[in-house]
């Protein structure tokens, strides 16, 4: 029992390394760390949301070039196609990590509108080449496009041991998220950026499981490139407009 205890707070302090990105995702942890000490017993299994998002940079990806840019968020988990606070949440995550890292962001006024006019939002989702065509309307230079994989919170059981040598059995909600995002620049509709994330929420309150998928895009949009300090390589001369005299 105390090897499990002592594995928990090893793989809860890697969760230090994304305080300063995402401080409501160390407080979930640390929460959950301190009421499993304080019981002496693994009542609830620990959370499952600090690993790294898996990204892919395409060598093209030059951020000086990317003056502007739009955020769009597609949940193809939801039954109806109106959004939801999930879908706001998951804009605001991506518009706060975007203007911490030196972009300029479309107002969510303006993107709804578009939405609103054209009817862009589809069963089968965003393709590029959509993107491309919000992006030219709103007068962007790159589109991000957030894609909700997986929202859910189930009723879930645990055993274990307590002190006294009992068996005790105890219930929680588990909340998954996933969700992946590209970046999409406007004038070639490539692909300049991508990222996925997934991660599992335990608590035993409902309501604080169902926040995984909003803690998951944190991360993910945590781990998008800034755009002052490491630019990315200039692109090639061929895909440099020629100068006119």
């Amino acid at each position: 029992m105390y090897s499990r205890q002592f594995k928990r707070i090893l793989n809860s302090l890697r969760l230090s390394r994304v305080y300063s990105e995402n401080p409501k995702l160390f407080l979930y942890s640390v929460l959950a760390l301190a009421v499993g000490i304080c019981c002496g017993c693994e009542t609830i299994p620990s959370s499952d949301l600090a690993n790294t998002p898996r990204t892919a940079q395409s060598p093209r990806f030059y951020s000086a070039e990317l003056t502007k840019i739009a955020v769009f968020v597609d949940d193809v988990t939801r039954s109806s196609h109106r959004e939801t606070p999930i879908q706001r949440q998951l804009e605001d995550e991506f518009t706060r990590a975007l203007l911490q890292k030196g972009y300029s962001v479309a107002s969510r006024s303006d993107t709804e509108q578009i939405i609103r006019e054209l009817r862009f939002q589809r069963e089968s989702g965003y393709t590029d080449a959509d993107a491309a065509e919000l992006g030219r309307i709103l007068n962007v230079s790159g589109v991000i496009i957030v894609s909700v994989t997986a929202n859910d919170v189930s009723r879930e059981s645990n055993e274990y041991t307590s002190l006294d040598g009992k068996s005790h059995r105890t219930y929680y909600y588990q909340g998954l998220g996933a969700a992946s995002a590209r970046l999409i620049e406007v004038r070639s509709s490539e692909i300049l950026w991508q990222g996925s994330h997934s991660g599992v929420l335990r608590s035993e309150d409902e309501s604080s499981a169902g926040n995984a998928l909003v803690l998951v895009g944190g991360v993910l949009a945590g781990a998008l490139p800034p755009r002052n300090g490491n630019p990315g390589l200039p692109p090639p001369a061929s895909a440099q407009p020629t100068p006119r005299f």
